[in-house]
């Protein structure tokens, strides 16, 4: 039984150029429609508006299915797409076998950003909120319910207490203690909750 996916790109025609899907920064995934079968298609960012372009597998159709090594799923394809963007920016010592996972996504990011003066913050709340519960899931399988799903439990957790080190504490009632916030030094003070 095919699936609607499968069925979507029979219905494609075929062109010279693939239909392209964005997989993150300077990464797509492309799918072109030949006259037999199907091809997957990883167009990397080469910088000052230039791309690789490189075949990636036969794509699972009417005529042959997934064996994971020649022909492919989308979602095998994009996980080679994404083993062949890391070898093309990061060379191929750095390229880590299995899925790619939340915490490989996020380690990507956080190398992607490390000159910035934001590099900190990020990686501090990255092992905060994102690594502890989201960290084993593979990004292939991730939905956005399983976000939501993340999200409202973050939302509703209680307030993290901090020490000066910034290692945390977990929570700590006096989070909820009424604090006194000085909006401007010559105002007088205002007492808040929270």
């Amino acid at each position: 039984m095919r699936s609607t996916a499968q069925t979507a790109r029979r219905k494609l025609k075929p062109r010279q150029r693939p239909y392209y899907r964005v997989l993150g920064r300077g990464l797509h995934l492309g799918f072109r429609e030949g006259n037999r079968s199907g091809t997957w298609v990883a167009r990397i960012d080469a910088g000052n508006q230039r791309y690789f372009v490189e075949s990636v597998g036969q794509a699972d159709d009417d005529l042959s299915d997934a064996d994971g090594s020649s022909v492919l799923s989308f979602h095998q394809a994009v996980e080679r797409a994404r083993d062949r963007h890391r070898i093309r920016t990061v060379g191929a010592d750095h390229v880590v076998a299995g899925p790619y996972t939340v915490r490989r996504a996020v380690q990507d990011y956080l190398i992607a950003i490390a000159a910035k003066p934001t590099a900190h913050d990020a990686t501090t709340r990255a092992e905060t909120l994102i690594l502890r519960e989201l960290a084993a899931l593979d990004t292939a399988t991730l939905t956005a319910a399983r976000i939501r799903e993340w999200h409202a439990a973050m939302a509703a957790a209680a307030p993290r207490a901090r020490r000066k080190n910034g290692a945390e504490s977990g929570f700590s009632p006096e989070a909820l203690a009424p604090r006194i916030f000085h909006p401007h030094p010559r105002q007088e003070p205002q007492r808040i909750l929270g």
